[in-house]
């Protein structure tokens, strides 16, 4: 963002300088943004003057050229002819007597090379035979304009000065005298007023603490022309892209060079020159951070159906190629914002546009469009095709529709003033939403308390008050921003303001209090420790994956995008989805890592996930966070033998030493359809898994679809686990149990059962009645034979103990048969 100083204070009623420049700029780093660059434009014109040519004749030795006396009222150093005149040889056809120049002396540096790495100095020199003392300067070699086809004649009535004369330092004119402050862009992204320089100049009054008015144009609701002889329509068919579309009708115009003053001010932003309408949409934009466009209304006519039209719509799937003004041509992408006619594309809105209804030396009439176009949609076009121009910048900061109208009428009244414009037709105002400035309630207290001020309420008032903030009341405060100050929404914000404008670095230095004593301890994060350590010695290895996925990995695991938030502005498509689980993002490694020679393996990670239909309790409107513990277990192809087993148990072996270890044992229960819908296990291969009659995750091996989507080993399961639940039952009952100093009995048991009965219904029943007989005990499946269509064999290995003396065999065999006789009633097993 540039910003001119001298066009700062012309539309200041405040003096934006009254402790000089370097003060000044000190106060923009401190309390406004980064100060990147100050460059004084009037260096380069320091040795140059106005002067008056007394006499013009024909060069002896050359047609084209002309010598020159002229008089520069004795402000230059140098050889000088009767009369205190100086000798200059001029090549330009339009020198007369008479005129007003600029005058470049020898010894000085031509404005237009100072850009040059090292800038030459004018030297006198002889042309064909006559000495030229200096020379008399075209507009772009004074680089305030790009025409070099003749000499600068000063026009004193469009100087802006109320007399001009010989001798006069050339810089005092056109405003050259200027000084641009470059100012970081990033530190207004939140400030869409900042990025007009009246929005600044305010800002540069207010942390000065000088009171600062908007010019009425700016501050009043205009009254634009609603009659005219110009007929066209506008329609704007992306409504929740466009928040306001105005288009105003003129004719007569006269296009030609803007006064020199507007192309001298364009120049030091850093803009080239066009027109008088082009230079004049690009002023108002400079000036006041909303971008206009100019059609040539009768080139908008030829490209319509009938009546001349402008339409905002989004592109489509095919749209035809078309030229832009910097001569490039695109192809829209699905999604972008054109401006078009029934027919045909005029643009890009809020970007660029076409080169078919450019303004140029024949237009007569116009079609003058200031829109507001959703920032986020403006910024994905222009990343997309590679543009980069003002207008985008501005558009990306968020700009207020409510200030289209004033911005429409003060270019239509420049256009009038400069280009001969007469408003000739309806100006459309169309909006399609509502937006309105709503008040901030907050007192005093609060904002001292927050910035450790004792500020009084009439003090935090004249703080406010100048930037044009509009305060009411004494204790409580009602706060009601411009239709410009986008960024004031809350108390806070207000705060915020009040210290920066206040000066930061005024603010108390006091050290916050604190305590020795050491900070509580958070059982949670603690188990996510304890977790990573258990899984870390059992060999498994931690991974941490994007917390925001692409939406085919969703896809692919069988979930669905429409139960996952998204990001509208995301950086790009693999960054767009918030994952529902963990899994897939562990899936997506296992193969990278098989490629890479890890034959078996075992990854695990600890993180948040979100579901849409999964909110808060107590605040509904909130999606809840969820912590989950995902884990998966992988085998290459080539190292599993038919030995290995499903590959379910390996992952069950993980979970039981992980639940071991806090002193739970878990059930394992057949899923049900819908707690695996939006999972990738499948049904029929994976369990509920219960802990003291709670499900807290899923074990399992995954469905076929998802195998083959990521490509996966055979060997593949893994689980999942509810943290929130672990960590209510790992805080119910710790996991220390006293050993035995009594020898223990081992003892293995198969049983015979039917079928179709689990293998956990069997070792829950077991688990059960070896509980009732009163001794402490361990069991654990050995394996799972089924020998027939009918029937299973469940082999089982107890473990068997007392606390209080030593355990016989007769008497660890007497209650197992016990149990197996119970269970044989119940389930109609038997013993093998």
């Amino acid at each position: 963002m540039k910003l001119s100083l001298n066009t700062a204070q012309l539309y200041s009623p405040v003096d934006l300088t009254p402790n000089g420049l370097d003060r000044l700029i000190e106060a923009i780093g401190r309390q406004l943004g980064a100060v990147e660059s100050v460059t004084d434009w009037g260096d380069k014109y320091d040795r140059l003057v106005v002067a008056k040519v007394s006499s013009v004749k024909p060069h002896p030795a050359a047609d084209k050229l002309s010598v020159c006396l002229i008089d520069d009222g004795g402000a230059s150093a140098g050889v000088r002819r009767r009369g205190g005149l100086i000798e200059v040889v001029c090549g330009a056809p339009n020198v007369a007597k008479g005129q007003l120049v600029a005058y470049i002396p020898p010894g000085a540096i031509v404005p237009a090379a100072a850009r040059d790495a090292v800038p030459a100095k004018l030297t006198a020199k002889e042309i064909r035979g006559v000495t030229s003392h200096g020379m008399i300067a075209s507009l772009k070699e004074l680089d305030i304009g790009n025409d070099h086809d003749g000499i600068l004649v000063i026009e004193p009535a469009m100087t802006g000065k109320a007399s001009v004369r010989p001798g006069m330092p050339f810089k005092q004119l056109y405003g050259l005298d200027d000084v641009i402050i470059e100012l970081e862009n990033k530190m207004f992204t939140h400030r869409p007023d900042c990025f007009g320089i009246l929005g600044v100049a305010r800002e540069l009054a207010g942390i000065q603490g000088q009171k600062f008015i908007s010019p009425d144009w700016y501050l009043n609701e205009p009254k634009l022309a609603s009659r005219g002889d110009l007929r066209f329509k506008a329609s704007v068919e992306a409504a929740e892209l466009v928040p306001r579309l105005m288009i105003a009708g003129l004719d007569q115009v006269s296009v030609g060079p803007s006064p020199l003053w507007l192309q001298s001010l364009l120049i030091r932003l850093g803009t080239q020159p066009i027109n008088n309408v082009v230079d004049i949409t690009n002023f108002v934009m400079f000036l006041t951070g909303q971008p206009l466009h100019a059609y040539d209304y009768d080139k908008v006519a030829a490209l319509s159906g009938g009546e001349a039209t402008i339409k905002v719509r989004l592109a489509g799937k095919k749209e035809p190629e078309f030229k832009l003004l910097n001569d490039q041509a695109i192809t829209p992408r699905p999604g972008d914002i054109l401006i078009t006619t029934d027919k045909a594309i005029l643009g890009l809105g809020g970007i660029m546009g076409g080169a078919e209804t450019e303004v140029d030396e024949s237009t007569k009439r116009l079609l003058l469009e200031c829109g507001t176009f959703d920032m986020f949609s403006l910024r994905r076009t222009g990343m997309a095709h590679g543009l980069f121009t003002e207008a985008l910048t501005r558009f990306t900061k968020g700009q207020s529709p409510l200030q289209n109208d004033r911005a429409l009428s003060f270019a239509i009244d420049q256009l009038k003033s400069y280009a001969a414009a007469r408003p000739a037709g309806p100006t459309l105002d169309i909006k399609t939403t509502s937006e309105s400035v709503k008040p901030i309630k907050t007192d005093l207290g609060f904002i001292n308390r927050r910035l450790g001020t004792d500020l009084s309420t009439a003090e935090a008032k004249r703080l406010l008050r100048a930037v044009e903030l509009q305060i009411d009341g004494a204790d409580q405060l009602v706060i009601t921003p411009p239709f410009w100050r986008r960024d004031l929404r809350i108390a806070e914000d207000i705060v915020e303001e009040t210290g920066r404008l206040y000066g930061y670095h005024q603010l108390p230095l006091e050290l916050p209090s604190r305590t020795a004593q050491p900070a509580q301890r958070n059982d949670f994060i603690d188990l996510g420790s304890q977790l990573r350590r258990i899984l870390a010695a059992l060999g498994a290895n931690e991974v941490l994956t994007y917390s925001f996925v692409h939406g085919n990995l969703l896809e692919r695991a069988g979930q669905s995008k429409q139960l996952a938030f998204s990001l509208r502005n995301a950086l790009s498509p693999e960054l767009q989805y918030y994952r529902l689980s963990l899994t897939p993002s562990l899936l997506e490694k296992v193969r990278p890592n098989v490629k890479q020679g890890y034959d078996e393996f075992t990854l695990f990670e600890l993180n948040a996930v979100h579901n849409k239909q999964d909110k808060d309790e107590q605040e509904s409107a909130l999606p809840r966070e969820n912590m989950q513990l995902a884990c998966v277990s992988a085998r290459a192809d080539k190292t599993v033998t038919t030995q290995a087993g499903a590959p379910y148990f390996q992952a069950k072996i993980y979970l039981d030493q992980l639940l071991g270890a806090f002193g739970h044992t878990a059930e394992y229960r057949p899923a049900k359809a819908d707690a695996t819908s939006a999972q990738p296990y499948a049904l029929k291969r994976c369990a509920g898994v219960i802990v003291k009659d709670r499900q807290i995750g899923l074990i399992g091996e995954y469905k076929a679809a998802v195998s083959a989507a990521f490509k996966l080993p055979r060997f593949c399961a893994g689980f999942e686990l509810d943290l929130k639940a672990l960590h209510e039952l790992v805080g119910s009952a710790g996991n220390y149990r006293q050993l035995s100093r009594y020898p223990a009995i081992n003892n293995d048991l198969t049983l015979a059962a039917p079928a179709q009965l689990d293998h956990q219904t069997i070792k829950s029943g077991l688990d059960k009645l070896l509980k009732l007989g009163g001794v402490e005990h361990s069991l654990e499946s050995l394996d799972i034979y089924q020998p027939s269509d009918k029937t299973k064999h469940h082999s089982f290995r107890f473990k068997m103990w007392r606390n209080d003396r030593t355990m016989t065999q007769a008497e660890a065999n007497g209650l197992i048969e016990q149990a197996v006789q119970k269970l044989a009633t119940k389930l109609r097993v038997k013993k093998i």
